[in-house]
């Protein structure tokens, strides 16, 4: 995977075997590159361009920008919806007759209500199987303890039932310690994770996990070689 940009003189290289490091320093390039990214992940701009096999690929679709690592939570709209389809086919599929049962018994439940009145009433029961899920207010709980641990569970998540290829991530060595973000570049490099974290200043230390590109306050590029 590569991703693009007019202050870029080469494509980013994004593989689930290394981490991508692009750092930013010169503060306004580095304000203005990670606004665009944010826009155009939200559908407004095209300055960025991801790529796979050299084929365009729309980048609001593939990555996910993760700037708040205070708030992640398992009940982001798109993570719900997915987990509501999911549990709608499930439902409709697997659990058929699992389902059909629980209506059959809402329809008992609503004769034998209607007895203990003296007004006739009528009552129609759905097979649509959404009211029910909404009913028992599903959701997905991320159990990690350390930000580390919650920021991996969000990402596997987004993968696996949202489908999110890529995740950037906007000044993350600013809150975990070295040991931390090493466990998490294990942890996502053997789940084939992608990463791209962008920060504003350099930081040593885990060369053999990265590859970086630096662009100094001058707005020249500079590859950070693992000796």
């Amino acid at each position: 995977m590569r991703l693009m940009h007019p202050y870029l003189q080469e494509p980013l290289s994004i593989t689930d075997d290394k981490v991508q490091v692009l750092v930013i320093e010169n503060q306004l390039l580095f304000t203005k590159l990670v606004s665009e990214l944010v826009f155009q992940i939200e559908g407004v701009g095209e300055t960025f361009v991801l790529s796979m096999n050299y084929e365009p690929i729309e980048l609001k679709s593939e990555m996910e920008v993760i700037i708040d690592y205070f708030h992640l939570s398992g009940t982001q709209k798109r993570i719900q919806t997915k987990l509501n389809n999911l549990f709608r086919q499930l439902a409709q599929q697997e659990l058929q007759f699992e389902t059909v049962r629980i209506f059959e018994d809402l329809c008992s439940y609503y004769q034998k209500l209607s007895e203990n009145i003296e007004f006739s009433i009528t009552y129609k029961v759905s097979n649509d199987v959404s009211p029910l899920l909404k009913m028992g207010d599903i959701q997905i709980s991320l159990e990690g303890e350390t930000l580390a641990e919650k920021l991996l569970d969000y990402m596997t998540i987004c993968s696996r039932l949202c489908g999110i290829s890529c995740f950037s991530l906007i000044n993350l060595k600013r809150f975990i310690s070295m040991n931390e973000l090493e466990l998490l570049y294990k942890s996502a490099i053997g789940k084939k994770l992608r990463l791209l974290l962008v920060e504003n200043t350099y930081q040593a230390g885990l060369e053999r996990y990265e590859n970086t590109l630096l662009l100094d306050n001058d707005m020249c590029e500079l590859r950070v070689e693992v000796e």
